[in-house]
């Protein structure tokens, strides 16, 4: 039924589709139409997930249900935490120094939300963290997402910082940033 892979470039076209059904569903409503698709544009591209495929430090999962494609994740190594600003003593949660993971992405078709995938594709992006020695894994979640940061925080994330996420030229949203030490 479930099964989660390494995405390759054989899986592109499913990637670009998911990305745009799975960003318009959690985000649609987060901006103007334009400023949306404009960020689609940018990011949900043949050749911008291609680059992404590409990069040493990048590493992507597919998830299928029933052999179709319905969710992606995306985790980056060796990021430093970016914060526009801290809610504390950024020392006293121990992110201050150290090999990062930024996890950019985990998304789900909203039709298969409840069926455990997102938790089996953390553990799978959690595990390939600590192969690279990653001290932890910090992500972006837009603060209106309540279903993602309650998921987030029941993985043993916490909140540590704000962020206003570009969508566009014109448009962005807050975020907070969230971190978990492993």
């Amino acid at each position: 039924m479930l099964k989660i892979i390494p995405a390759t470039k054989d899986h592109l076209s499913a990637l670009v589709n998911l990305g745009r059904k799975t960003f318009l569903e959690s985000h649609g409503n987060s901006a103007a139409p334009a400023d949306i698709q404009d960020y689609l544009d940018g990011h949900y591209t043949r050749q911008a997930l291609s680059k992404e495929l590409e990069a040493v430090h990048c590493h992507y999962d597919i998830c299928f249900w029933m052999d179709e494609p319905v969710g992606f994740s995306k985790i980056t190594f060796d990021q430093p935490i970016i914060v526009a600003s801290y809610l504390d003593d950024i020392d006293q949660y121990g992110f201050k120094t150290g090999n990062y993971a930024k996890l950019d992405r985990i998304y789900i078709l909203a039709e298969h939300h409840g069926k455990n995938m997102a938790q089996a594709m953390f553990e799978r992006q959690r595990g390939a963290a600590i192969k690279h020695q990653q001290k932890g894994i910090w992500l972006y979640v837009w603060v209106e997402n309540k279903r993602a940061i309650a998921f987030y925080e029941k993985m043993g994330f916490q909140k540590i910082g704000k962020y206003d996420f570009q969508i566009s030229e014109k448009h962005s949203n807050p975020n907070w940033v969230m971190a978990l030490n492993l």
